[in-house]
């Protein structure tokens, strides 16, 4: 609609400054004078506003820019999308800026949809996400259809329509992303006051559905790294309007759970704001009215991993609306309009820090506004406000906002069972003893001392061999931060028989002659002093000169015998043994090569001659 804004705002401005056709000398005078005012008029209202510390985004004369939604990027850039129409008509487009943090200047305004079909009764047509990549996500209203465009890889994409109906409006076109990029996305229809949603996950784009009952209006959406929440308010089985919501999981066509109350109140609930955090908690701003003279007060609540917990008030009771929330490392940051709709007094924030709502304080020069949001750069400062006023959008350029609390970092801690064990050994650690003072913990990462790494609180990991080993667990807090704890885990084994040996003969008899090699070796007590009972020996036999991986079964026996016969033997072959002792729990010590002096022997009708004798050392 670039070239429709061009031309109603110079037809909008033709008809404030009363601009008729040439008439004259006179009247050009007069309306060069006119022009002249009106100049200057506009050069006091940048010099006002750039002393006042906010900036116009939309710089839109003539044309009514509502509703905007704003986010920041890793980089500290921000982003903001409004809706603009023609005014006193149903004509709209979807726009776009941004704030360069390295020029500090905003981009010039830019039409996504450029159709003039953007448009909202209930005047909510846009939403706004950011990803882990800093691509740039864009949902907006078409009357009875939804749209998406996405800015990646330095340009916008073409248009995605993600639904359609035959007829009736929608609004609070909202949409929520992960680090990874997952698209999460919800709306709802005025005709008939359901709640929709649809998702992208891993590239791959699930259906619409419907995830509401009752009737249900005015919804938001948002992703922590592993959950969904979507919210809304309904009077589904409730005398008054009250919030609902539900949850899923990020995974491709994970279902969502049974819409159900937020908390249970005796006064009407609405506009909903929802946040989840980096540990998948869920954080809700809305407004409970009070029976007299539409009075309101903004009220928080927090999902505790089972159910939201009751609400507490963030501002006083007046008449407000329209609250908005962000969340940055664990803080929230809120903001609400203040006085009637269409025409506030205000814009008011409280932010909270380690769980503590800040006092309530106003946005400087916000009078007149209706909607509003907050962002945050990635350090917490500053603080960008945006809102409505008098046919714009303004943005405080992040002026305000109380400085966050440093924070502590997380405190490492593990438990591992059983503390030792004889190897293959699979041992359970525990890190869920691991505390941070002022937030949360959002990964814990293990190293095994053996190679092995894994990520999680409750692992188990399997030793595949003996020796002492050094455990080390990093925690990583929502901010960044790192704890870092260290033990030494001891692996053990069973010890091999003492006094292996093998002698290789010739069994001559008058119908046949075989070699065959008996094996022998002895019992060795560090076994009993693990405490193991041994219940059988196994025998190996390899060739000379091949390595340890080279050694193949040959044979086993109970325990308490302590020889074995090999009669498998080739014409020509010779081979070097080792013998292993198993316990009841299927632990076997190791194979240790073979070191031993051969004396040749063979035994032959009566008569003896060397073939091969050997011996295991007794390495422990």
């Amino acid at each position: 609609m670039a070239e429709g804004r061009e031309q109603s705002a110079i037809d909008d401005k033709s008809s404030e400054i009363g601009a008729p056709p040439r008439m004259g000398s006179v009247m050009t005078q007069k309306s060069r004078f006119v022009l002249g005012l009106a100049g200057f008029f506009l050069l006091f209202l940048a010099v006002n506003s750039w002393l006042s510390g906010k900036q116009n985004v939309s710089r839109s004369p003539g044309l009514e820019s509502l509703s905007p939604r704003i986010a920041a990027d890793s980089m500290g850039n921000f982003h903001v999308v409004w809706g603009e129409s023609v005014r006193n008509t149903t004509r709209g487009d979807a726009y776009y800026a941004k704030y360069d943090i390295g020029t500090q200047t905003w981009s010039t305004p830019l039409n996504l949809s450029n159709n003039e079909r953007v448009f909202s009764e209930e005047e909510r047509p846009v939403g706004i996400a950011v990803d882990g990549s800093d691509n740039i996500y864009v949902i907006y209203v078409e009357k009875n259809a939804i749209s998406l465009r996405i800015f990646s890889g330095g340009s916008w994409g073409a248009p995605f329509l993600l639904a359609s109906w035959g007829s009736g409006d929608c609004d609070s076109a909202r949409v929520a992303v992960d680090s990874l990029g997952n698209i999460f996305t919800c709306w709802w229809t005025l005709d008939s006051y359901q709640v929709h949603s649809r998702a992208r996950v891993n590239g791959i784009w699930e259906d619409a559905q419907v995830i509401s009952a009752g009737q249900s209006e005015f919804c938001d959406i948002a992703v922590g790294t592993n959950a969904v929440f979507a919210c809304w308010t309904a009077k589904y089985k409730t005398s008054v309007y009250q919030i609902f919501y539900v949850r899923r999981s990020t995974a491709l066509n994970a279902n969502w759970t049974a819409p159900q109350i937020m908390y249970q109140g005796t006064h009407e609930q609405q506009d909903p704001a929802v946040e989840a955090d980096s540990s998948d908690i869920a954080h809700i701003v809305f407004t409970s009215a009070f029976e007299t003279a539409e009075l309101k007060a903004v009220l928080y609540c927090r999902w505790t991993g089972t159910r939201f917990v009751a609400p507490v008030a963030v501002s006083q009771t007046t008449l407000l609306n329209n609250p908005a929330l962000d969340e940055r490392a664990n803080n929230l940051y809120a903001c609400w309009q203040v006085g009637l709709s269409g025409n506030g007094t205000r814009v008011d924030t409280s932010n909270q820090f380690n769980g503590d709502w800040t006092n309530v304080a106003a946005v400087p020069d916000s009078a007149g506004a209706t909607y509003c949001d907050v962002a945050v750069d990635p350090t917490g400062i500053p603080i960008f406000y945006v809102w409505d006023q008098g046919g714009e959008i303004w943005c405080n350029m992040g002026q305000s906002g109380p400085v966050p609390p440093d924070n502590e970092p997380p405190a490492a801690e593990f438990e591992f069972t059983p503390t030792t064990a004889i190897f293959p050994a699979e041992i359970t650690f525990n890190a869920s003893s691991s505390r941070d003072p002022d937030g949360d913990i959002v990964s814990y990462s293990w190293d095994f001392g053996d190679g092995g790494r894994v990520g999680g609180v409750l692992v188990n990991h399997t030793y595949d061999r003996w020796g002492t080993f050094v455990v080390r667990l990093v925690v990583r807090d929502n901010v960044g931060a790192t704890g870092v704890k260290t033990h030494n885990i001891e692996i053990l084994r069973l010890f091999q028989p003492l006094n292996i040996r093998w002698e290789t003969k010739i069994d001559e008899s008058l119908f046949q002659s075989r070699r065959v090699t008996l094996v022998t070796w002895s019992q060795n007590p560090a076994n009993d002093a693990l405490g193991v009972r041994i219940d059988f020996y196994r025998v190996y036999r390899k060739k000379p000169g091949e390595s340890e991986a080279a050694y193949l079964l040959c044979g086993e026996v109970t325990a308490g015998v302590y020889k074995f016969l090999d009669a498998n033997i080739g014409k020509d072959d010779v081979y070097v043994y080792a013998v292993t002792a198993r316990d009841s729990q299927g632990h076997e010590s190791p194979i240790v090569d073979g070191q031993g002096v051969s004396i040749i022997r063979e035994k032959r009708r009566g008569s003896t001659a060397t073939i091969k004798r050997g011996a295991l050392s007794d390495r422990h």
